[in-house]
């Protein structure tokens, strides 16, 4: 849901060639963090300069991202549906799908996800648990990792999207964070870690803290040794 900027990105530093008449998955993935207000460089994984990320175009966040999201997975379908793939493709490819705004978005972004671990590429791997979760959220289901963080409303939506008097309800509750609704006792630690997703613990405390004003809420906790 994001139109695309209409020059394509080209990749000079990249390993991946750009194609003749669109840009490259990782140019869409770079473009979309980019949105996201993350200033990466065209290899998909330093950051650019402040001089240079100080002039990267800012959009509305409720009027353009959507939009420009929508277009890169287009043209992300487009590129998908050619052979050749590799690991790192299907991960830059998961994060434009995990972008969008529908369950079948994220299953399709958890299905590139789990393909690019098969691949061995294990830097997808924090990116197939959180598509996993996004996606079990999105149809009523608990998420099982716990890398989705809502708030209280939103998580209340989601679980009661189908009462309809959700919306008057949804008004009422606040928006502190949450990990909810979120089955915590299925996946063990050791296999969270596997996946470069914090302890239940650490989770736990980082919700602790916000609600404590220790902490803000976008300041997620993440595993210092793990790639993402």
């Amino acid at each position: 849901m994001r139109f695309l900027i209409a020059a394509a990105l080209f990749c000079a530093s990249s390993s991946l060639a750009q194609s003749v008449g669109g840009p490259t998955l990782r140019a869409l993935y770079v473009e979309d963090q980019r949105d996201r207000g993350v200033a990466l460089a065209d290899d998909g994984v330093s950051m650019l300069p402040k001089t240079q990320a100080d002039k990267l175009p800012s959009y509305d966040w409720e009027k353009d991202v959507p939009k420009r999201d929508e277009a890169r997975r287009e043209q992300a379908r487009a590129l998908l549906a050619k052979p050749g793939h590799n690991g790192e493709d299907y991960y830059y490819a998961a994060f434009l799908f995990q972008h969008g705004q529908k369950s079948d978005d994220y299953l399709f972004a958890h299905i590139l996800a789990t393909e690019a671990v098969a691949l061995g590429y294990s830097r997808a791997k924090w990116i197939s648990a959180a598509t996993l979760d996004r996606y079990l959220q999105t149809i009523g289901q608990k998420q099982v990792f716990g890398t989705q963080y809502l708030g209280e409303n939103y998580a209340y939506y989601l679980e009661h999207q189908h009462d309809p008097d959700v919306i008057e309800k949804f008004k009422k509750i606040s928006d502190q964070q949450t990990l909810e609704p979120y089955n915590s006792q299925m996946v063990p630690d050791a296999i969270r870690t596997e996946f470069c997703v914090p302890l239940l613990a650490t989770q736990q405390q980082h919700i602790a803290d916000v609600k404590a004003g220790k902490a803000k809420t976008g300041d997620l906790p993440r595993l210092k040794e793990c790639a993402r």
